[in-house]
C-alpha cells in the first residue's frame, strides 16, 4: 500500500512538472541599471503558458497605460508608457496570472538611472 501510494504521488508530481512552466528570463534583467525609458518588459517561460488573470500584474511606481499579453506561447509581455528617468521600478506577477506557472508569484526590479535604490527592493522575492 505504501509503495503504491509513493508511486502515485511520484507520478502526480512528475505530471505537474511536465505541464508546468518556470521563468527562464526577465527583461529588463533583475537589478539592471540604465534601462531605456521605452524598454520592453517581459518574462519568458520554459513551456507554453495561458493567460488567466493578468489584471494583478503591476509595475511600481505606477506607469500609465499598462496592458499585458501572452505572445509566442511562452512570453508574458507588459506594454506601458515610457518610464521616468532615474527611477527604480518593480514588476509584480502574482500567483494565478498564468495557468501553467505553479509557483508563488514573482517579481523583479530595475532602474532607469545608474544605480538601484536598494531600499525598495524586497530581498525575499
Amino acid at each position: 500500500m505504501k509503495k503504491t501510494l509513493l508511486i502515485v504521488i511520484t507520478l502526480i508530481f512528475g505530471l505537474l512538472k511536465l505541464y508546468s512552466a518556470e521563468v527562464m528570463m526577465v527583461v529588463p534583467a533583475d537589478k539592471d541599471v540604465n534601462v531605456p525609458l521605452d524598454t520592453e518588459v517581459s518574462a519568458t517561460f520554459d513551456n507554453e503558458i495561458t493567460a488567466f488573470d493578468l489584471l494583478g500584474i503591476t509595475i511600481i511606481p505606477k506607469v500609465e497605460n499598462v496592458s499585458v499579453n501572452v505572445e509566442e506561447g511562452t512570453r508574458l509581455v507588459i506594454y506601458h508608457d515610457d518610464f521616468q528617468p532615474n527611477t527604480t521600478y518593480t514588476v509584480y506577477v502574482p500567483y494565478g496570472a498564468v495557468t501553467e506557472y505553479n509557483s508563488f508569484g514573482f517579481s523583479w526590479t530595475f532602474t532607469t538611472g545608474n544605480y538601484t535604490d536598494e531600499s525598495i527592493i524586497n530581498e525575499d522575492e
